[in-house]
């Protein structure tokens, strides 16, 4: 035998060993998939449909869902994964659950598990405990990795299988209006808040997150509705708005960053009300940098202003307010680049205690009379 001859004849070995099924489409030998999961939060597409716990692969057998719907859980939590290994045909070997990983946004992390795998007609069943779940607000797919030992009598076939779904990592159990999170308003607050690990941090960084986003170019409001001109405009039309900025920038005032603001921080877990005032003769701000004029500060005439309160936070932020409508100059003058939820900006001061959504550094006058104020939660339409 040449030696040319014998290492040809090596390496054909090495790759018929080390690789005989590959797994992504129905005509593969093995196809691992999910079926169900418990202690997660089910979600909601963006025209506000329920997502079934299956999405159907089209190039898969019907009875066989080959990728589950995204869904959402608390941070820290356990939750429990159903998955299955399809195995059409007789098979003579092993199988094992090699790991399991949160491909977030950070680095992959490999997450605790255990569990138990039984044998079925057409495959092996996996019931897998999963957690604790990273304990800050994340985004990614938790993938579920398998390996599978076949023998002919004379070689070992070894073949890695996956199959994953989209995990969103939230801080609380989301509440109203969104007890079932839409999956692009978890899009927006898990990115945002990333990395945070308290509710009140979420809040903050949403809030930032939104005015720096490039979603909203202050304008003439065009998702909010209300009930007259003394009126909180708390019915935001959630699938309008998210189908518009999945595509370009929109133009949106005060109401309709309050209220997507309020939707964000429900989809965290965090109740909130939109706080609106109309003021007799307006009022003249300070100077202030509108949503999508980031350091472009001008000061305005208002006659009435919406943002955000009535946070169930505990401590200080009590009383505090969020606004992504607007940046403003500190009081003694610094600017900054964006607001978010922090006392310094918006605990009210002494001098404005019978008027808590005046704060100091909105006016450069003692507040005007209020002729109307409301405070409400927000009611998502599914149009204007």
């Amino acid at each position: 035998m040449s030696l040319r001859f014998f290492f040809g004849f090596l390496i054909s070995l090495l790759m018929i060993s080390s690789s005989k099924a590959q797994v992504g489409t129905g005509a593969e030998r093995f196809l691992p998939y999910i079926t169900t999961t418990t202690g997660t939060i089910p979600c909601k597409l963006n025209d506000g449909t329920p997502i079934t716990h299956q999405v159907y692969d089209e190039f898969v057998s019907p009875a066989i869902p080959a990728v589950m719907g995204p869904t959402a859980a608390v941070k820290g939590s356990t939750i429990h994964v159903k998955a299955k290994l399809w195995i059409p045909g007789p098979f003579i070997g092993t199988v094992e659950l090699t790991d399991v990983k949160f491909h977030g946004t950070n680095l992959p992390a490999s997450m605790p598990f255990a569990f138990i795998a039984t044998l079925s007609s057409t495959g092996y069943e996996f019931d897998i405990t999963v957690g604790p779940l990273p304990n800050y607000v994340d985004l990614g797919d938790l993938v579920v990795n398998l390996k599978t030992i076949e023998s002919d009598g004379d070689f070992e076939y070894i073949a890695h299988a996956g199959t994953y779904f989209k995990l969103y990592v939230v801080t609380k159990t989301p509440v109203d209006p969104q007890a079932q999170p839409w999956i692009g308003v978890l899009e927006d607050s898990c990115t945002w808040a990333k990395n945070k690990v308290t509710p009140a941090e979420a809040v903050q960084y949403i809030t930032r997150g939104l005015y720096s986003s490039g979603k909203i170019i202050y304008g003439p409001t065009g998702f909010s509705v209300g009930n007259g001109e003394n009126s909180a405009r708390n019915r935001f039309a959630l699938p309008v708005f998210l189908q518009a900025t999945a595509l370009r920038d929109v133009f949106g005032d005060c109401y309709d960053t309050s209220n997507y603001l309020s939707i964000c921080f429900a989809s965290q877990g965090v109740p909130s009300e939109v706080h609106f005032t109309r003021v007799i003769n307006g009022f003249q701000t300070n100077s202030l940098s509108p949503i999508g004029y980031q350091n472009s500060y001008i000061q305005t005439e208002w006659e009435n202003h919406q943002m955000v309160e009535h946070f169930t936070l505990s401590g200080d932020y009590s009383g505090a307010v969020a606004d992504a409508c607007l940046g403003l100059f500190g009081r003694n003058g610094i600017p900054v680049d964006n607001v978010w939820l922090t006392l310094y900006w918006h605990q009210p001061g002494t001098e404005n205690a019978s008027n808590p959504w005046l704060v100091k550094t909105y006016l450069t006058d003692a507040p005007s009379i209020i002729k109307f104020e409301t405070r409400l939660p927000v009611i998502i339409t599914n149009n204007l």
